[in-house]
């Protein structure tokens, strides 16, 4: 929502693009290494590394990195990064939605149930 959001205000004037991708930037990063962290942390003993996990909010830190240093440098930077992100979350959410079938696709035919 905050990318579809930002891609309308985008027009509006060069502070408020500049504000909305800092104040998104800085929410990702702390979104990211929270994350990170609480992959980390929730993780047994014994257990392997959460790899998806790290994946994912690594991703989200760096991308909220992108959009606070690129949220500096003005409008077009701002512009360009949105499009970028919006392309990435609409293959990730295929992706997902792929992997999802794959996993329901992998329960019904379970022997083990």
């Amino acid at each position: 929502m905050l990318v579809l959001i930002g891609s309308v205000a985008i027009g509006a004037s060069d502070p408020v693009t500049r504000a909305l991708a800092v104040i998104l930037g800085v929410g990702l990063i702390v979104f990211g290494l929270v994350g990170m962290a609480s992959g980390l942390h929730r993780r047994e003993a014994g257990q392997s590394l959460p790899i998806a996990v790290l994946i994912v909010a690594g991703g989200l830190a760096l991308v909220g990195l992108l959009l606070t240093v690129n949220g500096i440098g003005g409008y077009d930077q701002v512009k360009s990064t949105f499009k970028l992100l919006g392309v990435l979350m609409i293959v990730a959410g295929g992706a997902l939605a792929v992997y999802g079938y794959v996993l329901r696709s992998r329960d019904a035919t379970d022997p083990g149930e």
